[in-house]
């Protein structure tokens, strides 16, 4: 009898304690509170590829009017297993028009 498949929960401990960006990704898209995600990337910027330290930019229509923190609030608490894995998480996090004036900028 087999009910591995379907007990499987969103924790942590499923994973290993490894954090890859794929697994990053694949939290703030399950993000409810983070959709519709307009643009997504993540990066490790740890030298070892062990998962240490990562970027993140996010732009999200969600993300309009609210203030820095919250949003920030918002990612941390999507990645609520994977944060204590890392040591550095650095954010970025724009709603649609901001984000525009950003590139329009560069």
């Amino acid at each position: 009898h087999d009910h591995g498949s379907e007990a499987r929960s969103g924790s942590a401990a499923d994973e290993g304690d490894l954090v890859t960006e794929a697994r990053i990704v694949r939290k703030l898209q399950a993000s409810e509170a983070l959709q519709p995600i307009d643009h997504l990337s993540v990066v490790d910027e740890s030298n070892c590829g062990c998962g240490a330290k990562f970027s993140v930019l996010l732009v999200t229509p969600a993300f309009d009017g609210v203030p820095l923190l919250a949003r920030h609030r918002a990612v941390n608490a999507a990645l609520e297993a994977e944060v204590p894995l890392i040591h550095a998480l650095s954010m970025k996090t724009y709603p649609p028009v901001q984000w525009a004036k950003k590139k329009s900028e560069a």
